[in-house]
C-alpha cells in the first residue's frame, strides 16, 4: 500500500514525477518516466517536494534502526543462545509429531463432513 500511494498519488502531487510500465505486442517491457516541466513545474511546493523525498529516504533508514536495535537486544537479553532455543524447539516439534503419529495410527480415521460432495452453495 506505501508503495502504491508514493508511486501513484504522492509522487505525482507533490512532486510531479510519475512512471509506469508497459508490454508491447511484441512481449518487450518499457518503462516510461515523466516529471512536470514548464508552467507545470511552478506548481510544486518546494516544502511539500522536501517532505516527500526526505520521508521517502528516512523510512527505510528508520526500518533499519529498528533492526539493528532489535538483534542487539536480542543478544543482550537472551540468556541462551539462539541455536540451542531453536535446537530445543525443533526437537520438541519432532517428538511432538511422532507421538501423534504413533497414536494416530491405532485409532480409525473419521470422515471428514467437508469432503463429500454437495451441491449446496
Amino acid at each position: 500500500m506505501d508503495f502504491w500511494t508514493v508511486k501513484n498519488i504522492t509522487g505525482r502531487l507533490m512532486v510531479g514525477l510519475r512512471w509506469w510500465n508497459y508490454v508491447d505486442d511484441e512481449g518487450k517491457s518499457h518503462w516510461v518516466f515523466e516529471s512536470r516541466k514548464g508552467p507545470s513545474q511552478n506548481r510544486i511546493n518546494e516544502r511539500e517536494a522536501r517532505i516527500f523525498w526526505v520521508a521517502l529516504i528516512l523510512t527505510p533508514l528508520l526500518w533499519a534502526v529498528f533492526f539493528i536495535i532489535v538483534i542487539f537486544r536480542l543478544n543482550v537479553e537472551t540468556t541462551e543462545s539462539f541455536s540451542s532455543v531453536t535446537t530445543d524447539f525443533l526437537r520438541k516439534q519432532v517428538l511432538q509429531n511422532a507421538v501423534s503419529f504413533v497414536t494416530r495410527e491405532g485409532t480409525t480415521p473419521q470422515a471428514n463432513p467437508m469432503s463429500q460432495p454437495s451441491n449446496t452453495i
